[in-house]
């Protein structure tokens, strides 16, 4: 999976289902949409590939449930595994987890933006996945759960982003990996996936954004 392929699936589940399974359907995946409480996901799967995209935070629908998730800004211990994790996101995730497991098959890979980023890299924590990309997304952990991270993860942000210091710039909380930065600017999707779709984006260490997946285990 290319980081603009999953950008796109990162898009996807913002989608309404119908648009959505669409949209997955002429991709060649099926599609299943799983809501719990303030949280989404979207498990899209054919026969060697799952793809696992979470939903971000709906600011332009003032989705008070997700801002509500977003403050709780507090951390707590890791329930599987090491260091301590945001409070909202964990919850979230440990919500879709029994519901996504049993869809996992062929190579899984997790993506998200903002709060759906954030609740993509925590489920690399928790779930056996070949990769995670994120973009924009918060803060999520301490950095004992940071530096036990079991998975390869390529965290995306564009310039001028404020979510990406959200909760706070106190030492306690950190983010997974390295930062990749992009040359879109503030906070938008859709400015990420214009500049992964440019055939000259450029990624760490002079990399092409294209040629990312070479750093991907294969089967």
């Amino acid at each position: 999976m290319t980081p603009a392929e999953a950008a796109e699936w990162a898009a996807i589940a913002y989608l309404e289902p119908d648009i959505g399974r669409a949209e997955a359907q002429a991709r060649g995946y099926g599609y299943i949409l799983f809501s719990k409480g303030a949280h989404q996901c979207v498990v899209a799967s054919r026969q060697d590939e799952t793809v696992i995209a979470f939903r971000g935070t709906e600011f332009s629908l003032f989705n008070w449930r997700d801002v509500v998730t977003s403050l709780k800004a507090r951390l707590i211990p890791n329930p599987a595994g090491a260091g301590r994790v945001h409070n909202g996101y964990s919850k979230g995730v440990w919500a879709l987890i029994p519901l996504i497991k049993p869809l996992m098959r062929g190579q899984i890979y997790l993506t998200g933006h903002s709060m759906g980023g954030a609740m993509a890299i925590l489920a690399g924590g928790w779930l056996k996945v070949d990769a995670v990309f994120s973009f924009n997304a918060p803060k999520s952990s301490d950095q004992k759960f940071a530096l036990a991270y079991p998975v390869p993860l390529f965290r995306f942000e564009s310039r001028h982003d404020w979510v990406p210091w959200f909760p706070s710039a106190l030492a306690d909380w950190v983010h997974v990996g390295g930062r990749i930065l992009l040359d879109s600017q503030g906070h938008s999707l859709e400015a990420v996936r214009k500049v992964l779709c440019a055939p000259k984006t450029l990624c760490p260490e002079g990399r092409l954004a294209g040629e990312i997946t070479t750093l991907l285990p294969r089967g």
